[in-house]
């Protein structure tokens, strides 16, 4: 398998070449350090590093795995890293704690509305009378479950709806039964589904933006040509991704820390790069306003204007 995973880079960097042959390569004078935790969402930036992409445009990138969400934006917060990719409400926050930082594309995304064998749920919008259904009390799960509900008369009163905050602890009650539903990222929604229970709806960053690539404002004045590659590299990264030989999308995913046994199962439908659309921002600073997780004071017109940014 490893030779004809090396035999596919081989061909697919010839393409790439031909593509950008009688092209004049532009010269670049700064590094890139971009941080992320691994999710499906930075698939495109690591196959644009792994199959050489970025080092065909001649632009100097690192990309830095972290061990946990919170870790990443720390070192963002410090100045450690140009760019990281997070979730949205977080790069909210940090645009609210006063962090120059602008959105430069939103991620392909995905999350994962699972339900029980035994729970008979077939629809957010009409099953959920007397089920237990889980939040988490963080910003963009229960910002999506919200989204999911928002239809359903039973929710306001007549659905059980626990916090537990942990992920990977509602996951060890959905397997156990002490839930009939809950909301999971993708490498516990695929080992849920593995285990007989069924995926009820997904949710895409089409409908709600949930993760997106964010850099520091010095950063982007300094070095405004290489984050612009760097977008163009993730574009050549999602067409490379269509172009994958069935058998090589599970060996890619878990070389880049996604397991997958079935990788398109869940995978998002990559896209791409496009800018996070300023109505769906507002929407969610507004909810997250009304929840409490960001100041009332927050300008919302004023930042999603400054905050956005489009190559």
């Amino acid at each position: 398998m490893k030779k004809l995973i090396r035999l596919f880079y081989s061909l697919l960097l010839l393409c790439i070449g031909c593509t950008h042959s009688g092209t004049e390569k532009q010269e670049f004078t700064h590094k890139l350090k971009i941080g992320y935790t691994p999710d499906p969402a930075i698939f495109p930036f690591y196959i644009a590093d792994t199959l050489e992409i970025y080092e065909n445009m001649t632009l100097d990138v690192s990309f830095l795995s972290y061990g946990s969400q919170q870790e990443c934006i720390e070192a963002f917060k410090a100045g450690d890293l140009d760019g990281a990719v997070m979730e949205v409400p977080e790069a909210l926050q940090l645009a609210a704690a006063g962090l120059g930082s602008n959105i430069i594309l939103r991620n392909s995304s995905a999350s994962y509305f699972i339900a029980t064998s035994a729970s008979e749920i077939t629809d957010p919008k009409s099953d959920l009378e007397g089920k237990s259904v889980a939040y988490s009390r963080q910003p963009l799960p229960d910002y999506i479950l919200d989204h999911l509900l928002a239809d359903n008369r039973s929710a306001a009163g007549k659905t059980n709806r626990p916090v537990i905050g942990n992920e990977f602890v509602r996951f060890q009650m959905l397997r156990n039964g002490l839930l009939d539903a809950t909301l999971l990222g993708y490498a516990e929604a695929a080992e849920a589904l593995q285990e007989g229970n069924h995926l009820v709806t997904t949710v895409t960053e089409k409908e709600i933006p949930m993760r997106i690539t964010l850099v520091r404002s010095d950063s982007l004045q300094k070095k405004r040509p290489e984050i612009a590659a760097l977008v163009k590299g993730y574009e050549d990264g999602v067409s490379a991704i269509r172009d994958f030989p069935e058998d090589t999308k599970a060996d890619f995913l878990l070389a880049s820390g996604i397991a997958a046994d079935d990788p398109d199962m869940l995978l998002p439908s990559y896209e791409p790069p496009s800018p996070v659309k300023k109505e769906q921002l507002r929407k969610m600073i507004g909810w997250l306003k009304e929840k409490a997780y960001l100041s009332a004071e927050f300008n919302d017109k004023a930042m999603t204007d400054t905050l956005i940014k489009t190559y």
